[in-house]
């Protein structure tokens, strides 16, 4: 499967009816188009294969020349004196809440199969756990339970974008790697040194790729991800909403060394605040220092929400 990503705000300046653009793309591409998926503001056009140059040229022509149908608005539901419902959510339609307290089991693919969100440190320093998942889900909050902390004891939590190893492959590579920073790399189509396999699985009981995909802020990246599937595709326009680092890279320090005293507990969700959308690849890391030779435990729970796919 080949995705062709459009910018539906940009590209399809008439606007865009997906419907009639299928019957378009199946009337020009009979035997290779797919389907049309769409995704904010990114419309992936599907083929069963990759277009050739002038195919392409063609499909760009296509796009230009689509004239969209706005869809109705349904009308929205309301009370008897005319006040319209609503019905807060923080998350997308589709997305339930999860309060997670232990760790999916990767290896083996097993939901809830892995170890429990608790630490415990019995000399002075730093013990740590990474948590990781197997489906992106939404992050909104959690809560922080700990027993018998002193001054100078705290915990903190971060989360990080493991760095995706790519082939080297001198002079023939469909890669190369552009310095975004010291030591800092992303890696673009086009021919290069390096080869990546979009397609290769983190393992073989999980979905999710072994590249890992990062938000480009200003949506040039060189890279699709579709929440879907969450398959990684190359965008050829470089409108893309990720890119792919050969370095880890440190994407958010949510809890800073908060201080631990006593035996208490404390929630770290604020209603206000946008959950923010966590990918399968990433890696969530807790620790906990523990400031003298004593008997400090921690355990938390994550307020989660994800589809109900595993």
């Amino acid at each position: 499967m080949q995705s062709y990503d459009f910018s539906i705000a940009e590209d399809f300046e008439e606007g865009l009816d997906p419907t009639v653009l299928h019957q378009t793309l199946l009337a020009a591409f009979p035997s290779k188009f797919s389907h049309i998926d769409t995704i904010g503001d990114v419309c992936h056009l599907q083929f069963n294969v990759e277009l050739t140059v002038a195919e392409q040229i063609t499909l760009d022509a296509l796009v230009a020349d689509h004239v969209g149908i706005a869809p109705p608005v349904p009308d929205a539901p309301v009370a008897e004196d005319g006040r319209v419902f609503y019905a807060p959510n923080i998350f997308p339609v589709g997305v339930l809440t999860d309060f997670r307290g232990c760790n999916d089991d990767l290896e083996n693919g097993i939901p809830c199969g892995g170890d429990l969100f608790t630490l415990e440190a019995t000399i002075e320093g730093t013990v740590t756990k990474s948590i990781q998942f197997m489906q992106a889900g939404y992050l909104a909050g959690g809560y922080v339970f700990f027993s018998e902390a002193e001054i100078g004891d705290h915990i903190s939590f971060d989360l990080t974008a493991p760095a995706t190893a790519g082939t080297s492959n001198p002079g023939a590579g469909a890669y190369s790697k552009v310095e975004v920073g010291p030591g800092l790399h992303i890696y673009a189509p086009g021919g290069g040194d390096w080869d990546l396999d979009l397609s290769e699985k983190f393992n073989a009981n999980v979905k999710f790729s072994k590249v890992v995909p990062v938000p480009a802020s200003a949506k040039d990246g060189f890279f699709d991800w579709n929440p879907d599937t969450e398959i990684v595709t190359v965008n050829t326009k470089q409108k893309g909403g990720y890119n792919l680092f050969d370095s880890p890279l440190m994407l958010g320090k949510f809890v800073n060394k908060a201080p631990l005293l006593g035996s208490d507990h404390f929630p770290l969700t604020v209603p206000a605040v946008k959950p923010i959308r966590i990918l399968a690849q990433w890696q969530m890391t807790v620790r906990l220092y523990n400031s003298a030779a004593k008997t400090l435990q921690a355990a938390w729970t994550l307020y989660r929400g994800t589809k109900n796919e595993v």
